[in-house]
């Protein structure tokens, strides 16, 4: 492995129900260990476009953005410093609908809804989705105009995004993408370790012959690190040799809440 320096500056495109919890977690536990200035507002609202605006005003850069808000290209080059990395991340559209319905509690308990079974309940917001608020927003959160529906502005604005963003992670191709993003930013298997709460094609094709070793490997990895912390105590570790695809490293007991127990808003309340 050739030393090289870690890429420290992370603006993450945080698109709801896309599984984009779990990996603001990860680009945290980084800033935590890294004793990153991450931004963490009081609130975890939406950053509108008026809010982009304010902060660029106060010409302050973070070296971690992770919060919901939308795309634009301006706002994402400035509000981290420079030599960063933009990531985003994206989900099949019918499961991400899927997982807002479940999510949004009220709907699921209103009285139209409450009756019905799981499946009705489903077939129900897919068939109108606008009524009952869950459209597909991931074009709305990658900035595109929803008046815009030619084939011609999709594929050009797509385009314009391949040479914005530094990659765009697919949460159905999850371990994958996260050895991409490792090789992209320089990283260790430590830092991207993620306890799953649910268990690219291009750029995985091109990721060499040794690249599903690689995920094999770090899949090891994760099912080795799962078990430690599920018997950790305190002040006790466990090293992983290097490989051909990392350096050694350990994780030690500490570091297990961060990895299978915390979410940004425990983050937040902490750091």
């Amino acid at each position: 492995m050739k030393t090289v320096d870690k890429i420290e500056h992370i603006a993450f495109l945080k698109v709801p129900k896309t599984g984009s919890s779990t990996l603001a977690c990860i680009f945290l536990r980084f800033g935590i260990k890294n004793k990153l200035d991450m931004y963490l507002p009081k609130s975890t609202a939406l950053v509108s476009r008026e809010k982009q605006k304010r902060l660029l005003e106060e010409k302050k850069c973070y070296d971690i953005f992770v919060i919901h808000t939308h795309f634009d290209r301006m706002f994402f080059t400035n509000i981290v410093r420079r030599d960063s990395a933009i990531i985003g991340l994206v989900r099949e559209p019918t499961q991400r609908i899927i997982s807002h319905a479940f999510y949004f509690k009220p709907l699921r308990k209103s009285k139209e809804m409450k009756s019905l079974s799981e499946q009705e309940y489903i077939h129900r917001v897919l068939r109108n989705t606008s009524k009952y608020g869950a459209e597909n927003v991931m074009g709305a959160y990658f900035g595109m105009e929803k008046k815009h529906r030619k084939k011609d502005y999709i594929h050009q604005y797509i385009e314009s995004l391949n040479s914005s963003f530094s990659l765009v992670l697919v949460l159905e191709k999850i371990n994958e993408s996260l050895i991409l993003l490792k090789r992209i930013l320089n990283w260790s298997f430590a830092d991207i370790l993620y306890g799953a709460k649910k268990e690219l094609e291009s750029k995985i094709k091109q990721g060499g012959k040794d690249f599903q070793s690689e995920v094999l490997h770090f899949e090891n990895i994760l099912h080795s690190v799962k078990t430690f912390c599920g018997k950790a105590v305190d002040d006790s570790k466990i090293e992983f040799p290097s490989s051909k695809w990392d350096r050694s490293f350990e994780v030690h007991s500490s570091e297990c809440e961060l990895i299978f127990r915390m979410d940004v808003g425990k983050i937040k309340k902490r750091y």
